[in-house]
C-alpha cells in the first residue's frame, strides 16, 4: 500500500511481516537507529527498521533516517565469504520443503554472484535462542509495563496482558541468568561467522499462515530464525526467494557483523538481482475473496492462555544451562560489538 514503512523489531516484527508478504525487511545493528519516541517493549532487544519492496529501497530508507549512505553498488560479490547455516532449519525445527529448496537456490545464486560460501553450524538450537529471548523480553517488558495490570481501565490487548502476567513469575535471578546465557549464544554466532563477512540462514520455516490458523501463526513466528540476531544485535535482512506451491512468498535471511549494513545490503542487492523476484506480487489465483481469513477475535480471559504462557515461560527458564559463569558483569550491559574483533 505504501513505498516503504518503518517498523519495530524486538524478535522479528520487521522481518516476519516482510517474510509473510514477499518484501524486504531490514533490522539494522542495535542502536543504529535511535529509539526515541518508540513505546519500549524490551529495550535491550528493541530495534527500528524499514520494510520495502527492494533492497535498494531499504538502503535508501536507512540513509534517510541515519544520515549515512550504505553505497550498496552493483555487480559481483567477489571477495566476500558467506557462512551458510542449515542447522537453523534442518533439525529442530525443520523447514517446509519449498523453504529449504529456496534456501539452496539462494546459496547457488550467491556463488554465481562471486561470493565464497562456507558451510557452518551454530551449536545452540533455535529453541535455545527463542527461550533466552523470551525470558529477556518478558522480564524487561514486565518491569516497564506492570503498572497496567493493576489498572482496570488500561486498554491493553488480551495477548499483552497474558504475556505480562506470565512474566510476573520470573525472578531477578532468572533474568540475569538469561542475560548471561545470551552472551554464550551470541558467542556461538560469532564462532559460526569466524573468517566470514556474512551469514545466510533461514528466515521463517513456512510461508504465511491464515490469520485464523492459530497453530500456523504460532509456528510461523515461534519457529522462525529471527531471535538469534535480536539477541546479538547484528544487522539482519530478510528477502524473498520465490513462491511456494500455493503462491505465497518464501525467503531467506542474511546477517552481517555489527555496523556492516553496507556489506549486508550489497549482498542482498546482488542476491535479489540474481533471484529476479523483486516486486512480484503473491498469487491470488488460488483463493477467492470470500475465502480470505478474517482477523482473529481476541480470546476470552478464561481460555487458559495465560496459564499456558506461564508454563512455557517456566520451560524457557528450565532450558538455561548450568552452571553459568559467576561473573555478573556481562549480564549488566549490552553492546553488539562485545565479541567482534
Amino acid at each position: 500500500m505504501v513505498p516503504l514503512a518503518i517498523g519495530t523489531d524486538t524478535g522479528g516484527s520487521v522481518r516476519l511481516p516482510a517474510a509473510a508478504c514477499g518484501l524486504v525487511g531490514l533490522k539494522p545493528t542495535y542502536d543504529l537507529i535511535p529509539r526515541t519516541g518508540m513505546l519500549p517493549n524490551c529495550p535491550s532487544q528493541d530495534h527500528l527498521g524499514p520494510l520495502t519492496r527492494t533492497v535498494a529501497d531499504a538502503a535508501l530508507a536507512l540513509a534517510a533516517v541515519t544520515g549515512s549512505d550504505p553505497a550498496i553498488g552493483e555487480g559481483s560479490l567477489n571477495g566476500l565469504r558467506v557462512a551458510v547455516v542449515r542447522s537453523f532449519h534442518d533439525g529442530d525445527p525443520v523447514a517446509d520443503p519449498a523453504v529449504a529448496d529456496g534456501f539452496e537456490r539462494a546459496v547457488g545464486f550467491l556463488r554465481e554472484s562471486g561470493a565464497e560460501t562456507v558451510d557452518r553450524r551454530v551449536g545452540p538450537s533455535l529453541r535455545d535462542f527463542r527461550a533466552c529471548g523470551r525470558i529477556v523480553n518478558a522480564g524487561e517488558s514486565f518491569a516497564i509495563h506492570r503498572r497496567w495490570l493493576a489498572d482496570a481501565s488500561a486498554t491493553i490487548g488480551t495477548a499483552l496482558r497474558d504475556k505480562l502476567e506470565a512474566a510476573a513469575g520470573l525472578t531477578a535471578a532468572d533474568y540475569l541468568d538469561a542475560q548471561r546465557w545470551r552472551r554464550a549464544l551470541d558467542a556461538a554466532l560469532v564462532e559460526a561467522m569466524a573468517g566470514c563477512d556474512l551469514m545466510l540462514c533461514a528466515g521463517t520455516m513456512t510461508s504465511a499462515p491464515r490469520l485464523d490458523d492459530e497453530a500456523g501463526c504460532i509456528r510461523f513466528t515461534g519457529d522462525s530464525a529471527m531471535t538469534p540476531f535480536s539477541l546479538s544485535g547484528q544487522p539482519a535482512l530478510v528477502l524473498p526467494t520465490g513462491l511456494d506451491p500455493t503462491g505465497l512468498p518464501i525467503g531467506v535471511q542474511l546477517a552481517a557483523r555489527p555496523f556492516q549494513e553496507a556489506v549486508l545490503l550489497r549482498a542482498g542487492a546482488a542476491l535479489e538481482k540474481a533471484i529476479g523476484f523483486a516486486g512480484t506480487v503473491p498469487s491470488e489465483s488460488a483463493r477467492a475473496a470470500a475465502d480470505c481469513a478474517r482477523p482473529p477475535v481476541a480470546p476470552e480471559r478464561d481460555d487458559g492462555r495465560a496459564g499456558r504462557l506461564a508454563r512455557s515461560m517456566a520451560d524457557s527458564v528450565a532450558r538455561i544451562p548450568r552452571p553459568l559463569p559467576d561473573d555478573l558483569g556481562s549480564a549488566l550491559s549490552f553492546q553488539p560489538t562485545e565479541f567482534w574483533s
